[in-house]
């Protein structure tokens, strides 16, 4: 299953087993319901959510998911074993077996094409045809381009040249101008992808777009359509996006976010 999936699976059942303790059906010690006794189990999803890809197995992202369970019972004190071991000496133990599944069962050989540099508010980027292994098809910056576990990208506070993009943030906010890029005649292909964010792009009146959000919790806005809630799918397209010449398609995928695309 997906994070998603595995986040709502431990959703599900924490809010029945919180249920059953009100009506005092099960008893569960009232240290479990805190913040330091659940944020574990995001790790516990994370793991799971990515174990099985591609009918692959990642040793590293169990690794990750049984490091969840273990803080899990640590903090909650539910085992009182657990819960006097060295919380920081089980981290990097974790991390020296991480490391060495990536030496012992490394990835396999992806191939990549040619070599094409991109210039973004004035600073050149790196980026390559995507391998044969994505899931989107195309092309995709390398993990050292565009990849940001936290913090913001902003791109066209001043002119610059528009190229194909591929965002990747764990955690932060995304905001791309597009009435301050230089465009030419070709369809551009924008991908945005996250996990806890929000994602702004300003789009002049005068430029067609083709969008499509995916998104498991937040809001969308798209011009004058606005939609929110859970497992949110939405596709725009402009009338004359199928003649324009200069023309862009945005993908965003978040998990939890507002996405805003915004006409000036």
């Amino acid at each position: 299953m997906r994070t998603s999936s595995w986040i709502g699976v431990i959703l599900v059942f924490g809010g029945l087993l919180y249920l059953l303790s009100e009506f005092h059906i099960v008893g569960i010690a009232s240290g479990i319901w805190t913040f330091h006794a659940l944020w574990p189990l995001f790790l516990v999803a994370l793991g799971l959510g990515r174990t099985v890809q591609r009918g692959r197995v990642r040793l590293g992202a169990l690794v990750v998911a049984l490091f969840g369970v273990f803080l899990f019972l640590h903090n909650s004190g539910l085992s009182p074993v657990l819960a006097a071991v060295s919380a920081t000496g089980v981290f990097w133990a974790s991390v020296l077996i991480f490391v060495g599944l990536q030496v012992f069962f490394p990835s396999p050989f992806r191939r990549r094409g040619p070599k094409i540099s991109v210039h973004i508010d004035g600073k050149e980027h790196d980026v390559v045809w995507k391998d044969a292994f994505g899931d989107w098809g195309g092309w995709k910056a390398p993990r050292t381009a565009n990849r940001h576990w936290i913090g913001d990208v902003s791109l066209g506070s001043q002119p610059w040249v528009l190229k194909d993009l591929d965002i990747w943030h764990g955690i932060g906010d995304v905001r791309i101008n597009l009435a301050t890029a230089h465009l030419e005649d070709k369809t551009y292909e924008l991908r945005i992808e996250g996990w806890i964010g929000d994602v702004r792009v300003l789009v002049p009146a005068s430029l067609p777009i083709e969008t499509n959000v995916e998104m498991n919790i937040g809001d969308v806005n798209i011009f004058e359509h606005a939609e929110s809630g859970t497992g949110r799918c939405v596709h725009y397209q402009d009338v004359a996006f199928d003649t324009a010449s200069k023309r862009v398609r945005l993908n965003v995928r978040l998990k939890i976010g507002d996405v805003q695309i915004v006409r000036v």
